[in-house]
C-alpha cells in the first residue's frame, strides 16, 4: 500500500506491506538507492511472512511534493525519518524497528529523536569512507556549486550534502542509540573495519557479524537470504 507522510510543505513516500497491528520495521535506503532495491523489495516479502510490517521509505521521489536528492543532505533525510516514525506511533504501532543501508545507516545516526525499539545498520556509511571531496571521481561542476560523481552514471552531490560528510562523527552518534543495534558487514567489503569502530562504541544490547561472501549490496547467491535470516534473529529477539 502506498502512504505520502507529509513533513512541512513535502511528502515523504513510501510502501506499506502488512497491517499495523504487527511490529514494524522501517527501511532505509543508501545514496542514490530507492525502495525498490533488491534487498528492499525482497525483505519486505521476507519479513511480512515472519510476523512483521514493512514500511520501505523513499527518501526522494518522482512526485512533484517528494523531495529531490540534489536538494538534500543526510540531515534533511534523517528528519524526515523522524516524521515517518512518528507518523507510525501515533498509528499506535506497538513496536518500531529500523534497517539502514550503506548510507541509510548514517541517516539512522542522524536521528534526533532515535526512537526506536530496536536498530540493524545493512553495511554502513562511516565519515571515513564518506568524506567525498578526496576521491578523484567526485569533482565541482564547472559553473555549479554543486558536485559530480562520476560513477558508472553521473550522479550530481548537493554542496550541502558534501560539506556535511566533511564534519559528521557518525562513530560518535551511534553512542547516542540506546535502543539494541546490530551492525552486519559484507565480508567483501571497504567497510568491515568501521563496522567493527561502530560495534566499539555501540550501546549494549548490540552485537556484529560479518556476512560472508558478500558485497555492499548482497548481490551474491544466497547473501540476501542470509542477511535477512540475521536481521529478523536480531529483531525477534526484542520483538514483543
Amino acid at each position: 500500500m502506498k502512504i505520502k507522510i507529509p513533513r512541512a510543505n513535502k511528502f515523504v513516500y513510501g510502501k506499506l506491506r502488512g497491517s499495523l497491528k504487527k511490529p514494524l520495521i522501517i527501511f532505509v535506503p543508501g545514496l542514490f538507492c530507492s525502495i525498490n532495491e533488491h534487498y528492499f523489495f525482497n525483505g519486505a516479502k521476507y519479513f511480512a511472512k515472519h510476523g512483521y510490517s514493512v514500511f520501505r521509505m523513499n527518501l526522494y521521489d518522482h512526485h512533484k511534493d517528494a523531495r529531490k536528492a540534489a536538494a538534500c543532505t543526510l540531515t534533511t533525510h534523517a528528519g524526515d525519518l523522524d516524521v515517518v516514525v512518528d507518523y507510525f506511533r501515533e498509528k499506535k504501532v506497538r513496536q518500531i524497528f529500523v534497517v539502514g543501508h550503506s548510507n541509510g545507516g548514517a541517516v539512522v545516526l542522524l536521528s534526533k529523536n532515535k526512537n526506536f525499539d530496536g536498530v540493524v545498520l545493512w553495511d554502513p556509511a562511516h565519515e571515513k569512507r564518506s568524506g567525498y571531496k578526496k576521491y578523484s571521481y567526485v569533482t565541482r561542476l564547472p559553473g555549479s556549486k554543486h558536485y559530480r560523481m562520476r560513477w558508472a552514471i553521473d550522479y550530481i552531490l548537493p554542496k550541502n550534502l558534501v560539506e556535511e560528510a566533511e564534519t559528521i562523527s557518525y562513530e560518535n552518534l551511534i553512542k547516542d542509540i540506546h535502543a539494541p543495534i546490530k551492525i552486519i558487514v559484507a565480508e567483501k567489503g571497504v567497510l568491515v573495519p568501521y563496522g567493527k569502530r561502530y560495534f566499539k562504541k555501540a550501546n549494549d544490547p548490540k552485537d556484529f557479524h560479518v556476512l560472508k561472501n558478500s558485497g555492499h549490496t548482497f548481490d551474491e547467491d544466497g547473501a540476501e537470504d542470509r542477511l535477512f535470516k540475521e536481521t529478523r534473529k536480531w529483531f525477534d529477539r526484542f520483538s514483543k
